[in-house]
């Protein structure tokens, strides 16, 4: 009694458990304690002239810039579990690679979200089985986020611009992040 009090608080619940809290929990005497899991993240950057960044550039593709970006942003917020790639877009290939993606809690897309007639990532995710939870926002210049729950991932679809998906992923992403961290 004199180290633990009896009913002292030794961890606030949503707050990452550091190794001397472990240790004092099994000091406590309590073996199994709920915990969120980090939640793994995909990244999928749309265009058909993108190439994955970290590796050699084909001759005539851009180095998709947005991959990195949101693997640095997610890194920093304690998301270790990162799958990026590019994809195609098309219907076809924007559908399979978010589901292929499915085992993840988050699916964030960069691109092919605006109103032409060649973005297709918001029709391909409810293709795909998506449930909208909200398109577009009165936001710039990220005006054309949207959000969707597939099965147990939620999706957000970010436009192109690196300051846009910035901007998108510092007020949206990044509370969602929290969130399924529990720490919202």
């Amino acid at each position: 009694g004199s180290d633990i009090f009896k009913g002292e608080t030794i961890v606030n619940k949503g707050c990452v458990i550091t190794p001397c809290e472990a240790a004092l929990l099994a000091y406590a005497g309590k073996c199994l304690i709920p915990v969120n899991p980090q939640p793994k993240v995909a990244i999928l950057a749309v265009g058909n002239e993108l190439c994955d960044p970290t590796k050699q550039t084909e001759c005539g593709l851009i180095p998709a810039d947005n991959l990195i970006l949101m693997k640095s942003l997610c890194s920093r917020y304690g998301i270790s579990d990162i799958h990026i790639a590019p994809c195609a877009n098309s219907p076809e290939a924007i559908s399979e690679a978010v589901l292929t993606n499915s085992d993840c809690r988050l699916i964030v897309t960069t691109g092919g979200t605006g109103p032409g007639n060649r973005d297709f990532v918001f029709n391909s995710i409810q293709q795909a089985g998506g449930k909208p939870i909200f398109k577009g926002l009165a936001m710039h210049p990220a005006k054309s986020v949207f959000a969707c729950k597939l099965h147990n991932s939620i999706v957000i679809g970010l436009p192109g611009p690196p300051v846009a998906v910035n901007l998108a992923f510092h007020t949206i992403v990044h509370p969602v992040i929290n969130m399924l961290q529990a720490k919202a």
